[in-house]
């Protein structure tokens, strides 16, 4: 159910969900979805601290990620653990702003390798878990957008949850120089939101309602003042678990001068989220809430399409890797679009990721050091700018009485990329022993964007959002002879 509505039309307004080019005002099914799906959050320690340059390379269990193929040079059975500890601060400007820091620590890969013997080439399989994309996020605004009257806007936005993915993978190595590999993986997941969109007043005496009892935020949002429409509280809860499946197939091709290519298909993503939602509405006339109602949501994500290269020689890696997505392919009950008079144009964009890695081992010491870099560019268009809140009168056109119908919508206009997600990334690894190694690395980036200026904010601000994050990746792996 794409629709979120209830019988107050109320919109889902997720925190950076979605934007437009155009000024129109959007009410639930048509708010044009920004998911946070669509962006990856990596798998293993060493490929993170290569700047996850790994299609080419991925002689460990985090191939299983990046191309199945590669996990056909595993020699020795092995099982790995790894940990992230991951913080963000997520900048949002319109009428005020504030930064709000957020930090989680969580397993982030559970994996095993098993090498079947074989009496020529290799087969390897693979099986772990990992997290695939994090739904953390935690966003905050207040500002005041009339001092006159004493209004203040708010956006408060606080979303737990994570995809994660259960993957079996094989790979095969066909002749000496080339090998083919595949996986599926069972997505599961939950995700939790709490979403509020305000614009009150914080001195009752300014609005003519002395005495009134203010909310959580300390404001209130009316008395029955027609000059106070424009004053609303949306609220929306929502609680859900997730279930979906994807798979991937590569194949890794090996020369004598250490070059390696590879290359790999993500499989479609198909996720179906299911929970139940509640939503209120608060205006100068009453307060609307809606029961608890279950919901079903359908989400694609589209393929993928990546290619690497590496060179090995002296101790030295070097590895590149190429990936190109569509993410106007993503369906969410239907295509994600931008309101315009043609009623064709997507929400998302397609982009290419460039991944960029070394690794140095050092002869006489046990210890291998790396450094990457790797964009990210966002795939939404848009960016989730200000609320509005109205009341039609009804057929009665008497404004006070059962026949009023409350909606509340809010702007999606086209977003100016200011700076788009680039990453720089270090990191090591120690050979405690042959058959333990500790791998760390240090991933960290940025990104910013904001309404471009022909958009005619109602506030009379513009929405900025600016946002950094800090994640760092540990994993250690141990190999059985």
């Amino acid at each position: 159910m794409r629709s979120f509505m209830t019988t107050l039309l109320l919109a889902l307004c997720l925190a950076g969900l979605g934007v437009s080019p155009t000024q129109a005002q959007l009410t639930g099914s048509d708010t044009p979805v920004e998911l946070l799906e669509t962006s990856p959050f990596g798998m293993g320690a060493r490929a993170m601290g290569m700047g996850q340059a790994f299609i080419a390379v991925g002689d460990d269990l985090s191939g299983i990620a990046y191309n199945p193929a590669t996990i056909s040079q595993i020699r020795r059975m092995e099982f790995n653990l790894g940990l992230t500890h991951d913080n963000t601060k997520h900048g949002l400007r319109r009428s005020g702003f504030f930064e709000t820091e957020r930090s989680d620590t969580r397993i982030e890969q559970i994996a095993v390798a098993y090498p079947h013997p074989v009496y020529r080439g290799a087969l390897v399989w693979g099986f772990g878990f990992h997290r695939m994309a994090d739904l953390t996020q935690d966003i905050f605004s207040r500002g005041v957008v009339d001092p006159n009257t004493a209004t203040e806007e708010i956006e408060d936005v606080v979303q737990t949850g994570a995809v994660n993915a259960w993957t079996g993978a094989a790979a095969i190595e066909l002749t000496e120089n080339l090998s083919v590999g595949a996986s599926l993986s069972y997505l599961s997941g939950s995700r939790d939101e709490d979403l509020v969109l305000a614009r009150g007043i914080d001195d009752p005496d300014a609005g003519g309602c002395p005495g009134l009892a203010p909310d959580e935020y300390g404001l209130f949002y009316g008395c029955g003042d027609p000059s106070e429409e424009s004053l609303y509280k949306s609220v929306v809860r929502r609680e859900a678990t997730l279930d979906g499946f994807t798979g991937a197939v590569g194949v890794l091709a090996k020369f004598e001068n250490g070059v390696r290519l590879g290359g790999k298909i993500d499989l479609p993503k198909w996720m179906r989220y299911q929970g139940t939602t509640r939503s209120s509405l608060e205006n100068y006339l009453f307060t609307e809430e809606s029961d608890a109602s279950l919901f079903e949501d359908d989400i694609t994500l589209p393929l993928s399409v990546g290619a690497g290269a590496s060179w090995a020689k002296n101790g030295l890696t070097l590895a590149a890797d190429l990936t190109w997505t569509d993410w106007s392919q993503t369906d969410f009950e239907g295509d994600i679009l931008v309101p315009s008079p043609s009623g064709r144009e997507f929400a998302y964009r397609s982009v290419a990721k460039i991944n960029l890695g070394a690794e140095y081992f050092f002869a006489d010491f046990p210890v291998q050091v790396r450094g990457g870099f790797f964009t990210e560019p966002l795939p939404y268009k848009l960016i989730a700018a200000d609320g509005v809140s109205s009341i039609d009168p009804g057929a009665d056109n008497v404004l006070g009485t059962e026949d009023d119908i409350s909606s509340f919508g809010r702007f999606y206009p086209e977003a100016d990329i200011v700076s788009d997600r680039k990453f720089v990334t270090l990191g090591a690894g120690i050979f405690i022993h042959d058959r333990f190694i500790v791998d760390v690395a240090f991933v960290t980036g940025n990104w910013e964007r904001r309404t471009e200026d022909g958009f005619d904010a109602p506030s009379g601000f513009p929405t900025i959002e600016e946002v950094t994050q800090n994640r760092l990746f540990l994993t250690s792996t141990l190999r059985f002879d």
